[in-house]
C-alpha cells in the first residue's frame, strides 16, 4: 500500500501545526521579555497544571476515538461513530467543567490558577476533537484550532504587555476564552463531517475508556509532573525560564504528534489484519517521519533560542545560555516521545491496554523519582532529566513488550471489527425480519413490540439474539447466553418450534403460523425465505443415536417451504415446495415441486409467477 498518501496528510498535519505553534512561541517570547520573569512563571506553572488535568476530563475518550471512529465507519454504522464522538465531548465538558469548579473552591487556588482553570471544559473538548479529526483524517481541524487559539490568545496577552497593561492573569483569561472558541468552532465542524448520531450505551464505552484514564494520567504527570514538582524547589523566576523551555519542546512534540495522528487509524486497522509485516511496517514509518519532524523543528528551537533570544531579550542573554542545557534535555525528550509514541499506540490496538498502563505508570514513577533526586540540586535541568528519563523508560518498555508477545493482535482485539459488523448485521437482520412480517419503515418500539408479542417474529427474534451471543467472543456478549438462551427456548415452546442456533437463517425470514416448524443445526437458510408449519429443514441420518452425524438442508434465497414439507436436500433459489413434500434431491432455481420424494413439476415462470427473488413475496398462497 502506497503511503504517498498518509504522507501528504501528515505533512499537512506537520504545517498546519507548526504554524499555530510558531506564532504561540513568537507572542509567548515577547510576553515573557514584557511581563516579569516571576509572573510569567507563575502564568507557566497554572497553564501546566491545566495541560495535564484536561486529558484526564474526557474519561479516556481521547484515547478510544481514535480506535473506535475508524472501527465504526468501516463496520458500516457512521451514526455510532457520531454517537461515540458526541458522547467523548458531553462527557469532556462535564467532566472537565467538574473539575474547574473543585479547583476554583479548593483552598489556596491564586487568581492566576483559576483563571487558567476556568479554560479547562474547551481545552478538553480540543484534545477530544483532535483525536476524532485524526480519525477522520482531517489534519486541519484536528491541530489548526489548538495552536491558532494558543497564538491569538498569547498574541494578545504579548501586545497589551508591550503596552504595559497586561499581567499574568489577562494571559490567563485571554487564553481561556480563545480555547473555548477554538473548541466550539472544531466540535461544530467535526459534528457536521460526522453527520447523525446515535448514542452508544454509555456503560459499555464507559467501561472500556474509563481504564485509558489512569493511562494518561500516568502519561501526562511523566510529562508535566516534574514541573509541577519543580515550584517545591525552585523559585518563581526559574520557573519562568523553565515554562518557556516548556513551550518551545511543546512545539517539538505537536510536530510529531502530527505524524503520529495520521498514522494512528491504519495503524489500528493493520493491528487488526492477519499478519505484523503490515503494523511494523506503519509504525516504522510513523517513528521515521515523526522524528524527523521532531528532529528538525528542535534545531530550529535551539538556534532560535542561542541566536533570536538575546537579540529579543537582551538583558537576559546570560540566563538563556545558562539554560541551554535544560532546553536541550527537553527537546531531547520530545524526540523520544516521537519514537515511544507509535509503540504505544499498538499496544493499545493490539488489545493489551492493562501492559501499556502498567508500563506508562513505570515511567512515571521513573520520572518522579529522577525528579525528586535531581531537581533540589539541580534546578529546571535536573527536572527536564526526569521527563527524558521517563520517556526512555515508556520507549525501551514497549518495544521488550512487543518484541515478547510480537506485533499481532490479541484473539478479542483481532475479531472487533467482525463483531462490531456482527452487530450491524444483526440489526439489519430483525429489520428485514420484520418487514417481511409488517412492511418496511416502522420504528424501533413497533419493532420491539412484535418481538416481544407476536408468536412467530418473537421465534425468529431470539433465535437472532442467542446465535449472536453464542458466536460473539467478546465477554460483555457471551454474559447474555443464559438470558438469550432462555428468551428462545421460551419462544420456541410457545409455537411447538425447534430452531437451533448452529443454523444460519439469511434475513428477511418468516414463519407462517410456525407451529411444528423444524430446522436442525445443519440447515443453511438463504434471504426472504418463508416456511409454513411442521415444515422441517435438515434431518438426523441415525435418529435412533442422538449424536449421529446430520444431512444438511440448503434453502436458496426466496424460497417457499409449504406446510408438512421436508428438505433434505439443496433447493434452488425461489424454489416452491408443495404442501406434504419430501425433497431428497437437488433442485434447481425457480421450480415448483411436489411429492414423496418431490419432483419438479414445472418452472415457476411458466405457472406464471416473477423472478426468482419475488416468489417468496407471494406468502399468502400457503
Amino acid at each position: 500500500m502506497s503511503q504517498t498518501p498518509r504522507l501528504r496528510r501528515a505533512a499537512a498535519g506537520v504545517a498546519l501545526a507548526a504554524a499555530g505553534r510558531g506564532g504561540a512561541l513568537a507572542a509567548m517570547w515577547v510576553l515573557a521579555a514584557a511581563l516579569p520573569l516571576e509572573a510569567f512563571g507563575a502564568f507557566a506553572h497554572a497553564r501546566s497544571l491545566v495541560l495535564l488535568l484536561a486529558p484526564l476530563a474526557s474519561l479516556g475518550f481521547s484515547v478510544t476515538t481514535m480506535r473506535r471512529i475508524p472501527q465504526l465507519r468501516a463496520a458500516g454504522r457512521p451514526a455510532a461513530a457520531a454517537g461515540h464522538f458526541a458522547l467523548g465531548t458531553l462527557v469532556s465538558v462535564g467532566i472537565g467543567a467538574l473539575g474547574a469548579v473543585l479547583g476554583l473552591a479548593a483552598p489556596g487556588v491564586d487568581a492566576v490558577s483559576g483563571a487558567a482553570l476556568a479554560g479547562l471544559p474547551a481545552i478538553a473538548v480540543l484534545f477530544h476533537g483532535t483525536q476524532a479529526a485524526r480519525a477522520l483524517d482531517r489534519p486541519f481541524w484536528a491541530y489548526a484550532p489548538m495552536g491558532l487559539a494558543a497564538a491569538a490568545a498569547a498574541g494578545a496577552t504579548a501586545t497589551l504587555a508591550l503596552g504595559g497593561a497586561s499581567s499574568a492573569l489577562e494571559a490567563a483569561w485571554l487564553q481561556s476564552g480563545a480555547m473555548t472558541v477554538a473548541a466550539f468552532l472544531q466540535t461544530r465542524a467535526l459534528a457536521r463531517a460526522l453527520g447523525p448520531a446515535r448514542f452508544p450505551a454509555p456503560l459499555k464505552w464507559l467501561s472500556e475508556a474509563a481504564p485509558l484514564t489512569a493511562s494518561l494520567m500516568a502519561r501526562g504527570w511523566s510529562v508535566q509532573g516534574p514541573f509541577l514538582l519543580l515550584a517545591f524547589w525552585s523559585p518563581d523566576s526559574a520557573l519562568g525560564m523553565f515554562g518557556l523551555c516548556m513551550t518551545m519542546a511543546q512545539a517539538a512534540r505537536v510536530a510529531a504528534s502530527g505524524a503520529n495522528g495520521a498514522a494512528a487509524p491504519a495503524l489500528n486497522v493493520a493491528m487488526l489484519a492477519p499478519g505484523r509485516g503490515g503494523a511494523r511496517r506503519v509504525a516504522r514509518w510513523s517513528q521515521l517521519v515523526s522524528l524527523g519532524a521532531a528532529a528538525g523543528v528542535s534545531a530550529a528551537l535551539m538556534a532560535v533560542w542561542l541566536g533570536v533570544g538575546p537579540l529579543v531579550a537582551p538583558h537576559r542573554a546570560d540566563e538563556l545560555a545558562a539554560a541551554a542545557p535544560m532546553l536541550a534535555l527537553l527537546l531531547g525528550a520530545a524526540m523520544v516521545q516521537a519514537l515511544e509514541a507509535p509503540l504505544g499506540q499498538a499496544l493499545i490496538g493490539a488489545g493489551r491496554g492493562r501492559r501499556e498502563l502498567r508500563i506508562q505508570w513505570i515511567s512515571a514513577i521513573a520520572a518522579t523519582a529522577t525528579a525528586a533526586a535531581a531537581a533540589p540540586s539541580l534546578g529546571g535541568a535536573g527536572a527536564a532529566a526526569a521527563m527524558l528519563c521517563g520517556a526512555l523508560a515508556r520507549l525501551g518498555l514497549f518495544h521488550w513488550a512487543l518484541r515478547r508477545d510480537g506485533w499481532s493482535a490479541e484473539p478479542a482485539a483481532a475479531d472487533e471489527l467482525d463483531e462490531l459488523r456482527g452487530l450491524s448485521a444483526l440489526r439489519a437482520a430483525i429489520r428485514a425480519d420484520h418487514a417481511r412480517l409488517a412492511g418496511a419503515g416502522h420504528s424501533a418500539r413497533r419493532i420491539l413490540r412484535d418481538a416481544l408479542m407476536h408468536k412467530t417474529f418473537r421465534v425468529v427474534c431470539s433465535y437472532r439474539f442467542y446465535r449472536a451471543a453464542r458466536l460473539a467472543r467478546r465477554r460483555w456478549i457471551r454474559a447474555l447466553i443464559p438470558l438469550t438462551a432462555l428468551w428462545h427456548r421460551w419462544a420456541c415452546l410457545s409455537i411447538g418450534a425447534e430452531i437451533a442456533w448452529q443454523a444460519e437463517i439469511g434475513p428477511g425470514f418468516r414463519l407462517l403460523h410456525g407451529f411444528g416448524v423444524v430446522i436442525l443445526p445443519c440447515a443453511r437458510i438463504g434471504r426472504n425465505v418463508t416456511m409454513a408449519h411442521g415444515a422441517c429443514v435438515g434431518y438426523r441420518a441415525k435418529p435412533e443415536r442422538p449424536r449421529a452425524p446430520l444431512s444438511s438442508g440448503v434453502v436458496g434465497d426466496g424460497c417457499f417451504i409449504g406446510p408438512f414439507s421436508f428438505v433434505w436436500a439443496r433447493m434452488g433459489a425461489g424454489s416452491v415446495l408443495a404442501p406434504l413434500s419430501i425433497l431428497r434431491d437437488d433442485a434447481p432455481p425457480g421450480s415448483i415441486l411436489a411429492g414423496a420424494p418431490a419432483r419438479r413439476v414445472r418452472a415457476l415462470a411458466e405457472a406464471g409467477g416473477g423472478e426468482a427473488d419475488d416468489a417468496p413475496k407471494a406468502d399468502e398462497r400457503g
